[in-house]
């Protein structure tokens, strides 16, 4: 049977603390829209068009919003429709 130490856990809980942090900013974006497309648009949509332009996605400050916004925006209008953000 494997003994662990005290020593050898802490270890082990380093590495999938370090390993965990990493990959959260990554995947805070697609949290935020497989929880609701609607609410990350109606948050940061200033103007009510139902959309996001670049500098309402550039205030949300969800900094893989603001550094994907072009690959993301399809039709390439300027804007992410709800659409476009369930497509991540």
């Amino acid at each position: 049977m494997l003994k662990l130490n005290k020593v050898t856990l802490v270890e082990i809980f380093a590495v999938f603390t370090a390993f965990a942090a990493a990959t959260a900013t990554a995947s805070d974006l697609e949290s935020a829209v497989e929880k609701d497309q609607g609410d990350l648009i109606s948050q940061y949509d200033t103007d009510g068009d139902g959309q996001l332009s670049k500098s309402e996605a550039s205030a949300s400050n969800i900094s893989e919003l603001i550094s994907n916004f072009d690959s993301l925006d399809a039709n390439k209008d300027g804007q992410l429709s709800a659409e476009e953000l369930a497509a991540l």
